[in-house]
Parts: C-alpha cells; sequence; structure tokens
C-alpha cells in the first residue's frame, strides 16, 4: 500500500513567476515536499506546458508578469478543459489589496496569497488543495497576507 510519500513523489506542480528569484524559492520548496516541478518564467510559457501533455496536480502562479498576467492565464489554462479546468491554482501576488485578491479568484484561482512567500503557508495551502473537499476548508484562513 503506498505511504503519503510516495503519493506526493508522483505529484507535479507547476510555478509560474517572471523573477527568477521567486520561481526558484518555490521551485524549492515544491520539491521539499516531493513532488515534482516544472517552472515557467511568463503566462504564455505556463500555457504551453499545458497545452504540451503535461497535466499537473496543482499550479503556483504570480498575479503580476508581463505579457499574459496570472489571472489571463488562469483564464486560458482553465479553457483548456479537461484536467486543467478543475487544477488548483494558487496565486501569488505583491499587490496586498482586496481588488487583486478579488481578480484572481474570479479568475478560477483558489486562493491568492501575499508575498513575501512564507514556505510553511505555500505547503499547507497545497496539501489543503489537494485534500477531499469538505464544506468548512480553511484555505481563506491560511491565506494570510
Amino acid at each position: 500500500m503506498p505511504n503519503q510519500r510516495d503519493a506526493e513523489q508522483r505529484r507535479r506542480a507547476l510555478v509560474v513567476d517572471d523573477h527568477p528569484t521567486n520561481r526558484k524559492l518555490m521551485q524549492a520548496i515544491v520539491e521539499e515536499m516531493g513532488w515534482r516541478c516544472v517552472a515557467a518564467e511568463s503566462g504564455a510559457d505556463a500555457l504551453a506546458a499545458c497545452r504540451g501533455g503535461d497535466r499537473f496536480d496543482l499550479i503556483l502562479m504570480d498575479y503580476r508578469m508581463p505579457g499574459m498576467d496570472g489571472c489571463e492565464t488562469t483564464i486560458a489554462i482553465r479553457a483548456l478543459g479537461g484536467w486543467a479546468a478543475h487544477v488548483p491554482v494558487i496565486g501569488i501576488t505583491a499587490e496586498d489589496s482586496r481588488a487583486a485578491r478579488g481578480k484572481c479568484l474570479a479568475a478560477g484561482m483558489l486562493v491568492c496569497i501575499s508575498k513575501p512567500i512564507q514556505p510553511l503557508a505555500i505547503t499547507a495551502l497545497m496539501r489543503r488543495a489537494l485534500a477531499p473537499r469538505q464544506p468548512d476548508a480553511p484555505l481563506k484562513r491560511l491565506a494570510v497576507g
């Protein structure tokens, strides 16, 4: 019978951020959890990865990027249908405002958290995003900014 660590090693995450330092940090968090990780530096690259046959269990999406921003990218990924229509997307933003968070949620992100990136909050959200849904899921409480 597979254990939790074996299950997590089969998981794949897409990390999308135009800033190399943030991208590397999020990659390290994902890999530390035992997940496989694909990194994209733009919305267009993220969309190409999703179209290219890769299937992801979760996406960590930067809110503000040149070209396609995180919201536009999430909408485009959702429009692909299949697994992409339902994959959990966690938005990450340096813009700590209700408007930014509202835009992320309206685009189809599960939750949006504020930078600076906090590894424990990210890992908790990643695990919670893939846990069976419960009516009182504490995602919003974890997504403090």
